[in-house]
């Protein structure tokens, strides 16, 4: 900066009485394409502690000179001035504390939790301060239980600590909201639940960071069971594939299978996060299910002790038998170790329509959806239409689907995911 600059610059800056300002002013920085980068350095000036002699500013980053036209209503003035050393074209606007453009966030002040972590005599040793200043008083044992590698085993071995109350205090990155997750993951007694993507994404960041192995497989556990993994299960699996959190991922991988193929694949923020090879697995994974679940004969998982009355087993070459309900002849379903006998609404219509919804939705519940059981229903009365049969079939058929639901899952369980989950 020239000297008749920098003479400019102080004439500008007593231009203003500090009643009359936030006591602040506000640096862009111009580029020539772009306008006014999304850069921003902040300096403040004290009119009355520093006596309009300290400026302080943050960071310099020279990104070319160019200008910018400033919006008078919002800006008293402005004036621009070169940096020698960056080569930065500054602009400088002056403003009122109203302006959100200068809105500058004040150190909220520190608070204690709410309980059980809010009692300084309650069996504790430590104290942890979260990035948003709320203190936890807590037991450090719990932090390392069964953690030998805990970031807090060795943190606590640390004599430079700031105290409270006679207690160390640790500083840590994550708010409050998230903290006060992690330690209830480390109480026993407590169960917290995981309400959203973000609350997934944040513990589970944490807790790997901190490695906090016993805390994590509560964690997981509350994943499993979490509705998000069956609600969003898209963005359960992209984060648990950016985290290596390989039962996370597998099962959220199972519960996209609850979708046609053309709405696994959706726009998701996580999605960003994952690469285009991770989303092909998955893809793949749907289909290598919808496949494997296929139910052919030779059914050997019909078991003779099913409890399914309107199936007839039979040793080989003991002739035909008859249905048990109506005496009708029944025909040849499958063999396997014995000869399975029934009417043909089982082949017909069941398990067609369950092995074509499979190959869209490769799922255990496709074998007791309401529309194929009663598609079944209405088609095993057309062919044994004894009274009997009429208030049977309803619930047969459903313990038919029961066992092939089982089967389904049986099935699904087999198929690799083909993921490496390696950290």
């Amino acid at each position: 900066m020239t000297e008749s600059e920098e003479c400019d610059f102080r004439m500008l800056c007593q231009m203003y009485h500090p009643s009359t300002l936030h006591k602040r002013i506000s640096l862009f920085l111009c580029c020539p394409r772009n306008g006014i980068s999304k850069v921003r350095l902040s300096a403040c000036i004290d009119f009355e502690v520093r006596r309009r002699k300290a400026l302080r500013i943050d960071l310099w980053a020279p990104i070319g000179v160019g200008t910018r036209k400033v919006n008078q209503s919002q800006w008293y003035k402005h004036h621009s001035m070169r940096h020698e050393k960056t080569g930065c074209h500054l602009l400088i606007g002056y403003h009122h504390q109203q302006m959100y453009i200068d809105a500058q966030p004040s150190e909220s002040p520190v608070t204690t939790a709410n309980a059980p972590f809010n009692d300084p005599t309650d069996n504790v040793d430590l104290v942890i301060r979260t990035v948003d200043n709320v203190e936890f008083f807590v037991l450090g044992l719990l932090l390392t239980l069964r953690s030998p590698s805990s970031f807090f085993r060795h943190a606590l071995q640390d004599s430079n600590h700031t105290e409270r109350d006679g207690f160390p205090v640790l500083e840590v990155t994550e708010d409050s909201d998230t903290f006060r997750t992690i330690l209830l993951f480390c109480y026993p007694d407590v169960a917290p639940e995981l309400k959203s993507v973000e609350q997934l994404r944040a513990v589970g960041a944490a807790l790997d960071k901190y490695c906090m192995d016993r805390a994590m497989r509560r964690f997981v556990q509350a994943a499993l069971t979490s509705p998000m993994i069956r609600e969003q299960p898209l963005q359960v699996f992209a984060l648990a594939i950016a985290n290596k959190w390989k039962e996370v991922g597998e099962a959220a991988a199972r519960n996209t299978l609850a979708m046609p193929l053309n709405q696994v694949i959706s726009d998701v923020e996580e999605s960003n996060i994952i690469a285009a090879r991770h989303l092909y697995h998955l893809v793949t994974y749907h289909t290598r299910c919808g496949k494997a679940a296929q139910i052919k004969e030779p059914y050997s998982w019909l078991r003779k002790d099913s409890g399914l009355t309107f199936l007839q087993y039979t040793e080989p070459y003991t002739g035909t038998p008859t249905c048990r309900w109506c005496d009708k002849s029944i025909g040849y379903i499958a063999g396997a170790g014995f000869i399975l006998y029934g009417h043909p609404w089982l082949e017909r219509t069941y398990l067609p329509l369950v092995n074509s919804k499979l190959l869209l939705e490769p799922r255990p519940q496709v074998a007791l959806d309401n529309v194929i059981i009663g598609l079944a229903i209405y088609a095993s009365i057309q062919e044994c239409s004894k009274g009997s049969w009429a208030l049977a079939s309803s619930s047969q058929i459903r313990h038919l689907g029961e066992m092939v639901a089982e089967e389904i899952e049986r099935r699904i369980l087999e198929v690799p995911l083909g993921i490496e989950w390696k950290k």
